[in-house]
C-alpha cells in the first residue's frame, strides 16, 4: 500500500507539467523590441515615465516617487524645523546620516528612482526610431525622453553634491554616467 501512494506521487512530480506549460514571460515588464512597434506604444511607454515620478516604491508611503525626494531635499536645506522625531520620517535626513551612507535605505531609493526613469528613457531613445508611426511622434516622443534622462542625472547630482564637497580628499569617488 505505502508502495502505491509512493509511485503515485512520483507520477504525479514527474508528469504534472510540460515545458510549455510554465509560463517564462516576465510578469513585471515587457520586452523592448514589443513595446516599440508603434509610436502608439511609444506613448505608453512615456506615460510609465510619467507614472513612476508619483508611484510609491517598495510599497511605502516613505518612497513616494518624485514628492518624497523633495521633501527630503528641503529637510537637508537646512531651513525646515521638524522639532519632534514622533513619526521616524526625516530623522536620518537631518541628522546628515541616511544619503551620505553607502547603505542608507533613502539614496538606494534615490538611486533606484534615478535610474529606472534613465533606463526607460534610454530604452525609449534607443528603440523608437523603429517604430511604425508619424515622424512627428517618434521626434515629440524621443525629445521627451531625452529631457527625462538629462533631468534624471541633474537631479541625481543635486542629491549628491553636498556629500561630494564633504568628501573632496577622496578624488576617485564620484557620480558615473
Amino acid at each position: 500500500m505505502k508502495r502505491i501512494y509512493i509511485v503515485a506521487i512520483l507520477i504525479a512530480f514527474l508528469s504534472s507539467c510540460s515545458k510549455d506549460f510554465l509560463e517564462t514571460f516576465p510578469t513585471d515588464g515587457l520586452d523592448v523590441q514589443m513595446v516599440f512597434t508603434s509610436t502608439d506604444n511609444g506613448w505608453g511607454a512615456l506615460n510609465g515615465i510619467h507614472r513612476l515620478m508619483y508611484t510609491n516604491w517598495q510599497g511605502d508611503q516613505w518612497y513616494g516617487g518624485e514628492g518624497s525626494i523633495m521633501h527630503c531635499l528641503d529637510v537637508m536645506g537646512e531651513d525646515v524645523i521638524l522639532p519632534a522625531r514622533a513619526n521616524g520620517y526625516f530623522v536620518a535626513q537631518l541628522q546628515w546620516l541616511d544619503h551620505t551612507s553607502e547603505t542608507g535605505h533613502y539614496s538606494k531609493f534615490v538611486w533606484d528612482f534615478y535610474y529606472k526613469i534613465i533606463s526607460n528613457a534610454n530604452n525609449i531613445i534607443g528603440s523608437i526610431d523603429e517604430a511604425v508611426g508619424t515622424q512627428s511622434d517618434k521626434n515629440i516622443i524621443k525629445g521627451e525622453a531625452l529631457a527625462y534622462r538629462a533631468w534624471a542625472h541633474g537631479s541625481w547630482c543635486n542629491f549628491l553634491v553636498r556629500d561630494m564637497l564633504k568628501m573632496e580628499t577622496t578624488p576617485t569617488w564620484g557620480y558615473q554616467l
